[in-house]
């Protein structure tokens, strides 16, 4: 499973070369569709509120015999596997998830990376012209520490497009000439 993600940035601002060294962690809500669940174990500490929104608080550690799929970092052409663990609010109302953080369970020393925190925060996004609501993120902010620098992105999210593609198969006997 793949997901894209394209930037443009907010009028007035200006492409900064880190935030395209980011993309992906919209993507980090996938560890709870059912083929990902199973690197990583996951317990149910109790109803808590988001925002003041009843929520269920679900902390996940990816498992140390499954190999890190949820985020890799690519480096020099090199790609290294992230171990993470986390939490989740998930909405008692509905089940989407509001809110989620991540942080890195092991350095890459590789890469020097000692740090990585993660935080993003989930809202309905409707699109008219399908009828379709999807929980998207609205917020997130990363922390990296890499050797010994601090990088700290925000980023915002809006303006999302749906693109899709229906397809119908039509299947006949060839006519005969």
């Amino acid at each position: 499973m793949w997901s894209r993600e394209y930037r443009t940035p907010a009028k007035g601002g200006h492409e900064f070369p880190a935030s395209g060294q980011d993309t992906g962690q919209v993507a980090l809500a996938l560890i709870f569709l059912p083929n990902m669940q199973t690197d990583y174990q996951m317990s149910c500490e109790g109803l808590g509120k988001w925002k003041e929104q009843a929520a269920w608080l679900v902390r996940f550690q990816q498992r140390k015999d499954k190999p890190g799929r949820t985020l890799q970092i690519y480096s020099q052409g090199e790609m290294h596997r992230a171990m993470l663990k986390g939490r989740a609010w998930i909405s008692a109302e509905n089940g989407q998830i509001l809110h989620l953080e991540t942080k890195l369970m092991e350095d890459i020393p590789a890469i020097s990376l000692s740090g990585s925190i993660i935080s993003v925060e989930y809202a309905p996004v409707m699109f008219q012209s399908k009828n379709v609501e999807l929980w998207l993120p609205r917020t997130i902010e990363a922390y990296w520490t890499i050797s010994s620098h601090r990088i700290i992105l925000y980023h915002t999210y809006r303006n999302f497009r749906l693109f899709a593609v229906e397809t119908e198969q039509n299947i006949q006997k060839p006519k005969e000439q």
